[in-house]
């Protein structure tokens, strides 16, 4: 029973699935490279976003963040998504801002705008950066969020507001992401991708919803590269948090393969930011807001065994009857030789995980620290 048990573990990490491509902050592979000022002008000229749903039934207030800048003497187009939720106002993710602009009051007009699609309600609209409303630092401590203001749009896109302290575990909510192309970075399209929130797993415990940062999980919640910043919606769209960063599926296979976990199929992970810090939109958020970094909830493994076989009622209970309530509970399938699984792996799994993220971070950060 004690092995079937630690595979619980196991599960709720494959549970925590929002797989990648991009989800959170952009990587050397969302950015186009140019080697001239010119190729540049001409690039953000041409770049475009549509939207991807049936009948162009996007969100009018969902759209593609482009951001620019010069190191050495080459020139770097990139792009992330975010949401307005003011006439004035959009979200995204800290780590899309040039690393020059991360500070209250920067003027952005001449490395940053906005782009919405065409939709079912409005035609194609370019929106200019303004200045920098509000940044945190990109530390471990702090949410990766930015406000910033742009130019006001000519029609009347916002449809939403925030909706804070309003996460529960298993939550359905949807992100409207913006893909990059594959063939040309440059031109993007809007996408809905459905998921749920994780507020409790083998990864990061249990989260305090009002300062952590949560997973989200799915089969149609993948996560790329430009999906930084997107926003994510509950059931009366309002905005609850916005997409903040990946765990690529290669890497996740890695680490089961590593540990000796035989799987057949585990969902999509990425990780999203708490807005709870953000007072209002168009106001500054108090400096002293922090949240709890990934790695260093309290507890433990153990203790969060302990705790779900006293949930689930498991003690004492044959294999068999364990095994189908995991399954039917997280809808994982492993293989049957994840038997063999033990707390060491287990134990050295979740420091993998954690070190992936952590990685990832300072990856996106030291790109945009030139």
């Amino acid at each position: 029973m004690k092995l079937l048990l630690l595979i619980f573990i196991l599960f709720s990490i494959s549970l925590l699935g929002c797989g990648s491509d991009n989800n959170s902050p952009p990587s050397t592979d969302n950015l186009v490279q140019l080697d001239t000022k010119r190729q540049l002008e001409q690039a953000i000229e041409t770049s475009r976003v549509t939207c991807g749903e049936s009948h162009l039934n996007c969100p009018s207030n969902v759209g593609k963040l482009n951001f620019w800048f010069q190191e050495d003497e080459k020139f770097y187009l990139g792009s992330c998504s975010g949401t307005l939720i003011d006439e004035q106002y959009f979200i995204t993710n800290s780590h899309c801002l040039p690393i020059e602009l991360r500070e209250n009051g920067k003027e952005c007009s001449k490395q940053m705008n906005i782009q919405f699609p065409k939709t079912n309600k409005f035609p194609r609209e370019n929106l200019n950066c303004i200045l920098v409303s509000h940044t945190f630092p990109y530390e471990e401590w702090y949410p990766d969020l930015a406000v910033i203001k742009v130019q006001k749009s000519k029609y009347s896109r916002v449809n939403t507001s925030l909706k804070k302290n309003d996460l529960s575990n298993k939550q359905p909510v949807h992100a409207y992401t913006m893909n990059p192309s594959k063939v040309d970075k440059t031109l993007g399209t809007i996408v809905r991708k459905d998921c749920l929130v994780s507020l409790d797993n083998a990864f990061t415990f249990e989260v305090d919803k009002s300062v952590g940062n949560f997973l989200i999980t799915g089969s149609n919640c993948h996560i790329i590269s430009g999906n930084s910043g997107s926003g994510l919606f509950n059931s009366k769209n309002e905005l609850i948090g916005v997409v903040h960063i990946k765990i690529e599926n290669d890497k996740l296979e890695k680490i089961f393969n590593n540990n000796y976990v035989n799987f057949e199929s585990f969902t999509h992970m990425g990780f999203a930011v708490n807005i709870n810090c953000l007072k209002e939109v168009s106001y500054n958020a108090g400096e002293s807001c922090q949240i709890v970094p990934v790695g260093t909830h309290k507890g433990s493994l153990d203790n969060y065994l302990d705790n779900k076989v006293r949930l689930y009622n498991l003690l004492d209970t044959d294999e068999t009857k364990i095994k189908a309530v995991v399954l039917g509970d997280l809808s994982i399938k492993l293989s049957r030789s994840d038997t063999r699984v033990y707390l060491e792996s287990l134990t050295r799994m979740r420091r993998n995980l954690v070190d992936i993220f952590n990685t990832q971070r300072k990856v996106s950060h030291q790109l945009f620290s030139f």
